[in-house]
């Protein structure tokens, strides 16, 4: 059953500001006999009216229907054609930013598993904006259950840097704790892909916002990882060292102590890098605990 659209009776009764408001007038009014379509020009109106703060805050101020929108865009992301999965991708990257567990575990699904290559690109960039935005907003969410999957999604040549941008957004607000799997898979790719400064740059942004949770993660690897990796891991270090310079030293030299002292005494190349990283990084712990002093 088609949910009925209501309205003012006319333009102006929406906005004074004529442009926007006959836009808005536009998507409420070009009804159509898909209610997925409908749902995506209902959201639309409701974002184009958040945008220019007549609502009262969020996309919802022409009533209470983003989670009416919400659930008929999910059923159309699951059961349409591609024509349609596509459309409703790119409405729920506009929809509930207040919400968005309700919108991402969908919009990651579409990414994981929609046989169109469209589809998921239009999922992972809807779910970037989602992320981005909720973080801004500061709104609750779930990305820890989200976090494994994003991961498995780097190792995908079509959505590898998508996935990349979204695990930075999420690493921005929220800390994520199982740090060992993600600097390893980052680490893999800073490899293969040395020459791309767009990839440099993201993955750089990752392994530092992993803060104080990622320091065990972040010190093993140096011992395992070749000089470029390493030199990402030795910045990543350097940089919450500041932050946390006793928690960054204390692990060195637990390190350096125990199991990672056995493997620096052989002599090679890249052992050679390691140590002499890991004692830049006390240096800069040093500083940092000076600094405080």
């Amino acid at each position: 059953m088609q949910r009925e659209l209501k309205h003012s009776g006319n333009p102006e009764g929406i906005s004074k500001k004529e442009k926007l408001s006959r836009r808005v007038w536009k998507h409420l009014m070009d009804t159509d006999k898909s209610e997925t379509i409908n749902a995506f020009r209902w959201i639309k109106a409701n974002v184009d009216l958040w945008r220019g703060n007549w609502s009262s805050g969020h996309p919802g101020g022409l009533g209470s229907t983003s989670g009416w929108g919400v659930k008929v865009l999910e059923k159309a992301l699951i059961r349409g054609d591609e024509e349609t999965r596509l459309k409703a991708a790119t409405a729920m990257g506009l929809a509930d930013y207040h919400r968005p567990s309700r919108t991402a575990p969908a919009l990651l699904s579409a990414m994981e598993g929609d046989p169109s290559e469209g589809v998921r690109l239009e999922a992972a960039t809807s779910l970037g904006l989602i992320a981005y935005q909720a973080i801004h907003m500061e709104y609750e969410w779930g990305w820890e259950l989200l976090m494994p999957r994003l991961e498995n999604l780097l190792g995908d040549s079509l959505l590898s840097r998508s996935a990349l941008r979204i695990i930075g957004s999420v690493l921005e607000y929220q800390p994520y704790a199982d740090c060992d799997s993600l600097v390893k898979k980052v680490l893999g790719i800073i490899i293969a892909e040395s020459n791309d400064n767009y990839i440099e740059a993201i993955t750089r942004e990752i392994l530092e916002r992993l803060g104080v949770h990622g320091i065990p993660s972040l010190v093993k690897a140096i011992g395992n990882a070749n000089e470029k990796a390493g030199e990402e891991v030795a910045y990543a270090l350097c940089k919450i060292a500041k932050k946390h310079p006793e928690e960054v030293a204390s692990e060195i030299i637990d390190y350096v102590n125990g199991r990672g002292g056995d493997i620096l005494l052989e002599i090679n190349a890249q052992n050679d890098f390691a140590a002499s990283a890991l004692n830049e990084v006390l240096k800069e712990c040093g500083e940092a605990m000076e600094n405080a002093a």
